[in-house]
């Protein structure tokens, strides 16, 4: 699932893609933005790509549970303190798979 509306990413996603697997395109580019993706992959990898809005006018709902503690960040996510921010980018450049999932939240400072 790309859901980041960039188009570098979106093009991306077509080599990080199993043999067989789909790609679903959620985030939104500017009007007129094409995203291009190498045709023969199409046919070679017998990939599937779609796009999709599923999850329009979902927020208030996910906000609300959220804000209610039944799902949270760690569940889905590995939380860091913006503190740690910088030293959380170096290990991840040296090891880009260290972390699936990360936010990065606002504690007190040193």
């Amino acid at each position: 699932m790309e859901a980041t509306g960039n188009p570098k990413a979106m093009e991306a996603t077509v080599d990080l893609v199993a043999a067989g697997g789909r790609i679903v395109i959620i985030g939104l580019v500017k009007q007129g933005v094409r995203v291009s993706f190498p045709g023969l992959d199409f046919t070679r990898k017998e990939m599937t790509i779609v796009g999709s809005r599923a999850s329009a006018n979902c927020f208030p709902e996910a906000l609300a549970l959220l804000a209610s503690g039944a799902v949270t960040y760690p569940r889905v996510a590995t939380e860091f303190s913006l503190w740690d921010a910088p030293a959380v980018f170096a290990r991840l450049e040296k090891e880009p798979g260290a972390v699936q999932k990360g936010v990065l939240v606002r504690e007190k400072g040193p």
